[in-house]
């Protein structure tokens, strides 16, 4: 029993042993695109997020509230939590992309996976990371390009 429980025991952001929290429940937090937004760089989205967790790991559904590029969809979480370090894909049930630096949505075609990773801060209650999405073109139908954007991201207790 006491190997089992040290398996479960991480070092937080500060160094300290400690088992890993219980995030179940609701969430809002932001995110905050970065250099390849040409556009909307440092701008703002917002979101709330209901955690449902299981050991080490999280399901969930994140819905836009406001802010830059809001998806009128809501998003599916699918991860994992590790004591301080979390780890989850976001995928919405639309595709929606900038276009001229407008907001488009495309209901025929599901969302590219968005990958977060982040920390926990157990004296906060608060998580912060990166986040990115990784889309494959090919130029003239040729050449494959992966487009790689992303910026960062913040969370606290709802």
């Amino acid at each position: 029993q006491q190997q089992i429980s040290r398996l479960r025991q991480y070092p937080d952001v500060s160094g300290n042993i400690m088992e890993t929290p219980n995030i179940n429940g609701k969430w809002t937090g932001t995110i905050i695109y970065g250099d390849k937004y040409t556009e909307q760089k440092g701008k703002e989205l917002y979101f709330d997020m209901g955690i449902s967790q299981e050991g080490e790991l999280i399901t969930g559904i994140s819905i836009d509230v406001g802010g830059t590029g809001m998806s009128p969809d809501s998003a599916t979480i699918s991860g994992s939590f590790k004591g301080s370090i979390i780890s989850f894909t976001k995928q919405y049930s639309s595709l929606h992309y900038f276009n001229k630096g407008e907001s488009v949505v495309d209901k025929s075609k599901s969302g590219h996976k968005i990958y977060y990773t982040g920390l926990y801060d157990n004296n906060q209650q608060t998580f912060k990371g990166d986040w990115e999405y990784r889309v494959r073109y090919k130029i003239f139908w040729i050449f494959p390009y992966i487009l790689v954007a992303g910026g960062t991201w913040n969370m606290r207790r709802k």
